[in-house]
């Protein structure tokens, strides 16, 4: 749910929200999907579902799509003045989210087959591989210095399975 998630859903949600703010807080309305930008993402590194790292990269590409639906969501408010009218801010609120799924299932579609990448490395022990994976598996945590990434939001290992 790549671009769906990152682009489509930010463009509609920013969309949505100028075409429901009354015209003359436009600005608000940017405001408003920048603070909730800000809030689901500090919430995801809170529950430790996403990275530091990872939340930052993807701020300035939600961010961008949040803009541009709100400058589209400002032209059409301009155009059909969506926010007087009861029943068309119905059909926007109800319209967005089947857009959205809907960007899914084409994405969906684009993906065909799975990926196939692998990456291997060999070493040679003088003992069975049996003996060898089960002393693996009974590390629970690896020494050594940890790359500078790891401390801002990598994923780091928490054990062998």
């Amino acid at each position: 749910m790549g671009e769906a998630l990152f682009l489509l859903l930010p463009l509609f949600v920013g969309a949505t929200i100028a075409m429901v703010t009354p015209r003359p807080f436009a600005a608000v309305g940017l405001l408003s999907a920048t603070i909730s930008l800000l809030l689901c993402l500090t919430t995801l590194i809170a529950m430790r579902t996403e990275g530091l790292l990872c939340a930052i990269i993807a701020f300035p590409l939600v961010f961008g799509s949040l803009a541009i639906g709100i400058g589209v969501g400002l032209l059409l408010s301009a155009l059909i003045r969506p926010a007087r009218n009861f029943t068309t801010n119905c059909i926007i609120f109800l319209a967005a989210p089947v857009l959205v799924f809907g960007g899914h299932h084409l994405e969906m579609k684009t993906f065909t087959q799975a990926r196939t990448e692998s990456v291997t490395t060999t070493i040679h022990l003088l003992r069975h591989r049996k003996k060898v994976w089960a002393d693996i598996q009974s590390l629970d945590k690896l020494a050594g210095r940890k790359p500078i990434l790891m401390y801002v939001g990598l994923p780091s290992r928490r054990g062998a399975s």
